[in-house]
């Protein structure tokens, strides 16, 4: 036995573990962990860490393991009654501590829930572990599709065969406004983007937050289809340069914080899906952070990025790229919808077996 299986060995929402640790560099664990067996991470609960354990090991305190009395439930139907959302309350609502709540076997061991019979269990468990499978599939093709469109964003917008200009040359870089006590209340209002909005790629607008705009400031400041916004600053390595890219999700005007960086195409010298790319690629390849000053606070600032290099293909040839790139991130992105399909269909089919009428 010379695996070991820890609580970040185990992800949120997979039952597959993927990972884990070696005997060979040292463990105090002492629980034994046996093919069929559950897993669940008993230490913050809200986590929801469960899995389905395929080989032997050995485990942290932290995870009990459950096995299945074959004579009343399925050992394969057991990790969905614990992924079932009846179970994570019933657990959540047992745990004690602040820092690290955990929960215990005395009050897990309360727990009730309708068990339907073992064919029923059979036949339901089958449809489980089917969309487990696939949704385990499209992962895998999600990585790979992502790894493949980093490699082609490279490779398309850091072409050596075209000369570098400044950035300044091909962008247009602006840096939003400060929030200030005196801008929270006003006659102009105006919502805003900022650097809470700005993940990976996308943007996240479920809290979009106001501050007075001048008229002349919104119009100075407003978002186009096609900006791209880039997190100016961030004490997180992994945050500096992040890009997002506009497409008048929300009715405008719609501005921007001092927070972010607002690159925009320069007309007839750059398409807007190019500054996007480049942005990615210069996240990606880790280009903003090298340009990026200071020591608790790493910031690119407007003026360090529009230095940087940029090789510019013509038009013509910028706008096929965008083309070829645009297709694969839509490719990658409807895998991503189709797991997320997926997922709701396992939490409907969990929730309808294991629910409360």
């Amino acid at each position: 036995m010379d695996r070991i299986i820890a609580m970040e060995h185990m992800d949120p929402g997979e039952l597959k573990i993927g990972r884990w640790g070696s005997t060979e560099d040292g463990t105090t664990f002492t629980r034994r962990v046996k093919p069929g067996q559950t897993l669940f991470g008993k230490r913050r609960a809200y986590q929801r860490k469960v899995a389905y354990a395929e080989f032997d090991a050995v485990c942290s305190g932290d995870i009990y393991t459950f096995e299945a009395d074959e004579t009343q439930m399925l050992g394969e139907f057991l990790p969905f009654l614990v992924q079932s959302n009846e179970f994570f309350d019933h657990a959540l609502d047992t745990s004690a501590g602040s820092l690290s709540p955990r929960t215990n076997w005395r009050d897990l061991a309360d727990f009730e829930f309708d068990l339907p019979p073992l064919d029923e269990q059979k036949r339901i468990g089958d449809l489980l572990w089917a969309i487990e499978n696939h949704h385990l599939g499209l992962r895998v093709h999600v990585e790979t599709a992502s790894v493949a469109l980093r490699i082609a964003r490279a490779r398309f917008v850091d072409d050596p065969a075209f000369e570098a200009v400044r950035a300044s040359e091909a962008f247009e870089f602006s840096t939003g406004v400060r929030r200030t006590p005196g801008r929270a209340a006003g006659a102009h209002m105006t919502r805003y983007l900022r650097s809470a909005n700005v993940g990976y790629g996308t943007l996240d607008l479920s809290d979009v937050q106001q501050m007075n705009y001048e008229p002349d400031e919104q119009e100075r400041f407003r978002l186009r289809p096609g900006d791209v916004l880039v997190s100016e600053g961030s004490a997180s390595a992994s945050a500096v340069g992040m890009p997002a890219r506009w497409a008048d999700e929300l009715p405008g005007p719609i501005c921007f914080q001092m927070t972010l960086l607002r690159l925009r195409a320069v007309f007839g010298v750059c398409v807007p899906g190019f500054v996007f790319h480049w942005c990615m690629w210069a996240y990606e390849s880790g280009a903003f952070l090298e340009v990026a000053g200071g020591t608790n606070i790493k910031h690119i600032s407007a003026l360090r990025s529009s230095q940087m290099p940029v090789r510019l293909p013509s038009l013509d040839e910028q706008q096929e790229r965008v083309d070829r790139l645009e297709a694969m991130t839509s490719a990658v992105a409807a895998l991503r919808d189709e797991a997320e399909r997926l997922n709701v269909v396992r939490g409907a089919l969990l929730t309808h077996t294991f629910g409360s009428d």
